[in-house]
């Protein structure tokens, strides 16, 4: 299998609107099914758009040529909190387990240690997802809070895990 990663495309936008419905349908994301509906069309404006901003990164994870994977990255907008940004990553059940996650991750911070006055990145996660947990951990996010029984889905409650990595050494606690 050959993994390669590069910034996402208007073309992926059926394979990436099809992976994040699967990731919904999973539980594994932060909305439900009925509160999303990941079209083609909405998909190819979200990557123009984060395309068109120098602030923002959307990339794609390609398995022998095919879409298996994303991340998207976007930084506040807002001047108090122009320092930071978060970002989601969503993947091919097919895919898991085979580092692809590893080199969104490997790419999403080379390309963040070049990003002026970027110091701060952060993410949400579910306690459930510990393989996701387990890969931020590697890369030295660390857990900033916990909200506990915050997401109800399929009749049970989970915890959402806010989790961050400072990029400059001197700011973490």
């Amino acid at each position: 299998m050959t993994i390669l990663i590069r910034q996402a495309l208007p073309e992926d936008a059926a394979a990436l609107a099809a992976i994040a419905s699967g990731v919904t349908e999973e539980g594994f994301g932060l909305v439900s099914p009925e509160e999303v509906t990941h079209t083609t069309d909405a998909m190819e404006q979200r990557i123009i758009a984060v395309r068109n901003d120098p602030r923002s990164l959307f990339l794609t994870a390609e398995s022998d040529g095919q879409p298996v994977g994303s991340l998207i990255f976007q930084r506040s907008t807002q001047v108090k909190y122009v320092h930071h940004g978060s970002f989601g990553m969503s993947l091919a059940p097919s895919s898991r387990g085979a580092g692809i996650g590893r080199k969104l991750m490997e790419e999403l911070l080379s390309w963040a240690a070049e990003a002026p006055g970027l110091e701060k990145i952060t993410l949400e996660v579910l306690a459930e997802n510990t393989a996701a947990r387990s890969l931020y951990k590697q890369f030295q996010f660390e857990e900033e809070g916990r909200l506990r029984r915050h997401v109800y889905y399929q009749g049970a409650y989970d915890d959402l895990i806010l989790m961050a990595l400072f990029l400059n050494q001197e700011n973490r606690v």
